[in-house]
């Protein structure tokens, strides 16, 4: 194990060059990607949990469509078979999904969420936080 910044390619391509790793959860940040690519060609599942302003301004990426272009790079190299599991509340992420070649899942904070309730009705798959689902501290004797 290392300390450090490990979220770009050289470090997902240090791992899985590893004969000994079976399977590996990456982060793969947006810088590294611009700079180096993703440090793998294909994948079985990848997640884009938001894409936010918050991260603007690297390398030329002055808005959110351009931010929305670069994180989809993930998603895109998902193998026909794999997932691409993205946040329903986020318009960017709604956009990607049309462009995707392989299965999608959806996740939302909000039960209610329109969006939610509208891809679950078309039999879509899509998971939400339910916060009444979880057990009280009280109903755990804590």
């Amino acid at each position: 194990m290392e300390k450090g910044d490990t979220t770009g390619p050289v470090s997902a391509e240090y791992i899985l060059k590893d004969p000994t790793v079976e399977f590996a959860v990456l982060e793969t940040a947006r810088g590294g990607i611009l700079r180096s690519g993703l440090g793998f060609s294909r994948c079985d599942i990848a997640i884009i949990t938001n894409i936010q302003e918050d991260h603007l301004g690297l390398s030329d990426i002055h808005t959110l469509d351009d931010l929305a272009r670069v994180k989809s790079t993930v998603v895109k190299s998902v193998k026909k078979d794999g997932w691409a599991i993205l946040n329903a509340e986020d318009e960017q992420c709604l956009k990607i999904a049309n462009e995707l070649s392989c299965n999608v899942a959806y996740f939302s904070m909000d039960e209610n969420n329109p969006i939610v309730k509208q891809f679950s009705k078309e039999g879509k798959i899509v998971a939400v936080y339910e916060m009444d689902l979880l057990p009280s501290k009280k109903e755990n004797g804590k």
